[in-house]
């Protein structure tokens, strides 16, 4: 005969101290519960009383509790010396076998209905641990404030993001007791934090569920919480457990520490070199010291800087979320006092942009060497004879600087606004990066795009109007994502009217709105709405300005009066002398490998490749006025395309020695020396310390 297999247990522990008013009626309530036909769970179930060393007679009641039982129910009780509800849970289990373990506050804190939630994880094996999370709960709002508070330290300093991690319910199972509970330190409270902290940074399985929360089951009993105490105490035992917890990470801490001292440092040497009182253009001499110290700088910064956040633990991502968040609002406030190093287009737009202002003369058709009566005339030592050919938003941009008299002040206004059309880029990308990439390389996926010298050299210290591009851009295809094909019509509506060339991203959002409507009626009304949005922006955006043959006047031929060769890429030199063709054809060229490559991945349904790569292939291939700022346009999108941080640091090491004024072809082959030796050295020494790891 096959012998019948036991049922598994399951221990409730009662943590009490002092609280002979309501334990008998808070354990008849339970055992009731346990013992009706509502309570289904198919385990051996026994109730422990864990008196930490109450003198009020809990003991007493408690004993008289066992002797009366007569229901199918265990109780026991246990009385420990040593104060401390967590001493009095560490304690029981010890001493109780079981396969699972469950401990209530005594006033039963949430519907008994709800106590198979925390348990079924257990036996299926979904879970280790498991924690409630308040539901149905009208909490006091200085009581909802107090655990919000310790919501944001507990996910700052120990890298949990669970809501109520203090609930006083928790449950495990006997793997948990046997090698997680006998490691916790923390003797009272605040054992709940530390038993979950140390769970879920040893791997195991922990599963929030939500559980409806009764605040006062007995009226009888008074709280016990006190708020200005128990915050403090709170606020202590975070502090011991990150402690305990990052004892051998000590050297992460300081190495995060001083990565934030390293690039704000970068940034007070900028302010410092760039003379943030002073804007006449730099002198040969510390033009090329700036050059020759500030790019290896800035590159070096951003190596270490990416390695000490790619070598964080679990626990310690978030803490660095926050750090990275910091570090990025101390850079932009010492990126207030520098001003631009290498770009002239600030100056040339503030001036055309003034010239609109302060004597309506239209920036379409007028040029710097029309406004030489303007004092900011003498800050614009180039393109002098070129009149705007950007779309409507640069110039209306540039007006808000040029209400100002002082050029300084009109620097730190434009400054202001780029932060803000940055921190809402930073804003969307974070939201992708949310969606498309895997939590434990989202850290990293931040501090690509908050510390990138490259981003922040561009967009708030030269000012270059592509970051409102970027944005849009960025924007587009978030909407696209979400499936909000108005807003990406808005989105790339903004984009065109900064450069024209950007209205071909309106193909991805097109094929994207094709694959959602079925009918023909419908997608044609798609299609409408969509070309009325994206229209009506470009108008209205015209309006200050006038409707003429300026209109789309930068469509084909832009830039070609600033050809240089100091901006040419090896792959255009060899397709214009492979083809022989003019500058002007070239461009031509690029227009069509633009257009063709962004209907190619549109059709495909590739929608972040079609963001990314018609733009890429037409920087390299199609035109030879690529300036290394126009990769701010895909930038985002591309580190999301990218998947490998690594590559996003040689792009970004290319660039950033691009915009110094060696060159791109120059940029090129030194990066591409630097990625050789850097992989020859990594193999080399993985050669040599292999045979001893």
């Amino acid at each position: 005969m096959d012998k019948i297999a036991s049922p598994k247990k399951l221990v409730i522990i009662l943590p009490v101290y002092n609280e002979a008013l309501i334990v008998r009626k808070s354990v008849d309530t339970l055992v009731s519960f346990l013992t009706s036909p509502l309570y289904q769970v198919p385990l051996a179930i026994s109730v422990v009383i864990a008196d930490n060393n109450s003198g009020d007679g809990t003991g007493k009641i408690s004993s008289e509790l066992i002797n009366q039982n007569r229901s199918k129910v265990t109780i026991d009780y246990f009385f420990t010396p040593k104060k401390g509800r967590g001493n009095a849970i560490v304690d029981v289990c010890k001493l109780c076998e079981s396969d699972f373990y469950l401990y209530l506050d005594i006033d039963l804190p949430i519907e008994l209905a709800d106590i198979h939630k925390l348990v079924e994880p257990l036996i299926t094996g979904e879970a280790d641990v498991c924690v409630v999370k308040r539901l149905n709960t009208k909490r006091p709002f200085i009581r909802r404030l107090f655990t919000r508070t310790m919501f944001e330290v507990n996910k700052m300093l120990l890298g949990t993001s669970f809501d109520d991690i203090q609930s006083g319910a928790k449950s495990f199972n006997a793997a948990v007791a046997k090698t997680i509970l006998p490691e916790c330190r923390e003797s009272g409270y605040f054992l709940d934090t530390e038993l979950v902290v140390k769970s879920t940074e040893s791997g195991l399985l922990v599963k929030e569920v939500g559980a409806t929360w009764i605040d006062r089951r007995f009226p009888e009993r008074s709280t016990k919480v006190s708020l200005v105490q128990d915050a403090v105490k709170a606020f202590m035992a975070v502090l011991r457990i990150f402690k305990a917890l990052n004892r051998k990470r000590a050297l992460s801490l300081w190495l995060l520490f001083f990565s934030v001292l390293l690039n704000t440092a970068v940034w007070v040497y900028v302010a410092r070199v760039s003379g943030g009182d002073s804007y006449i253009p730099l002198n040969a001499r510390r033009y090329n010291h700036i050059t020759s110290t500030l790019v290896p700088l800035m590159a070096v910064t951003f190596a270490f800087t990416l390695k000490v956040y790619s070598s964080l633990s679990v626990n310690l991502r978030s803490l660095g979320s926050r750090i990275a968040c910091l570090n990025f609002a101390l850079i932009i406030l010492g990126i207030l006092f520098t001003r631009p190093i290498y770009s002239q287009d600030v100056y040339w737009n503030l001036l055309v942009a003034k010239g609109f202002v302060q004597n309506n003369m239209n920036p379409y058709v007028t040029t710097p060497n029309n406004l030489s009566f303007l004092p900011w005339s003498q800050y614009v030592g180039a393109w002098r004879n070129m009149s705007l050919s950007h779309g409507p938003v640069s110039p209306l941009i540039h007006s808000v600087g040029a209400l100002f008299s002082d050029v300084a002040i009109a620097l730190l206004s434009l400054k202001l606004m780029y932060v803000a059309v940055l921190l809402l880029c930073v804003g969307v990308y974070f939201k992708l990066i949310g969606k498309l990439v895997p939590p434990e390389k989202q850290l990293l996926y931040q501090v690509v795009l908050l510390l990138n010298p490259f981003i922040l050299l561009n967009t708030l210290s030269e000012l270059h109007v592509d970051v409102v591009i970027m944005l849009a851009l960025t924007a587009a295809y978030w909407a696209l994502e979400d499936k909000k094909y108005v807003l990406a019509a808005f989105a790339v509506a903004l984009a065109s009217g900064t450069k024209y060339i950007m209205a071909v991203s309106l193909l991805p959002v097109i094929y994207a709105l094709r694959r959602e409507c079925v009918p023909t009626a419908k997608l044609l009304k798609g299609l409408a709405v969509l070309a009325f949005i994206f229209a009506v922006t470009l108008l209205v955006a015209y309006l200050p300005f006038g409707y003429g043959k300026h209109l789309f006047s930068g469509t084909i031929g832009t830039q070609i009066s600033v050809y240089s060769y100091s901006a040419t890429l090896p792959f255009t030199i060899f397709i214009k002398w492979l083809l022989g063709i003019t500058p002007e054809v070239l461009k031509m060229l690029g227009l069509g490998l633009l257009c063709a490559s962004s209907l190619y991945f549109s059709i495909k349904r590739k929608f972040l490749e079609a963001f990314v790569f018609p733009y890429t292939l037409l920087f390299l291939f199609g035109t030879d006025w690529l300036f290394p700022w126009y990769f701010l346009w895909i930038f985002p999108l591309l580190v999301l395309l990218a998947k490998n941080i690594e590559l996003i640091y040689w792009v970004s090491l290319f660039l950033i020695i691009g915009v110094e004024g060696v060159g791109l072809v120059a940029s090129f082959f030194v990066t591409l020396a630097l990625y050789s030796i850097y992989k020859l050295v990594k193999l080399m020494t993985s050669h040599i310390y292999a045979p001893r790891l």
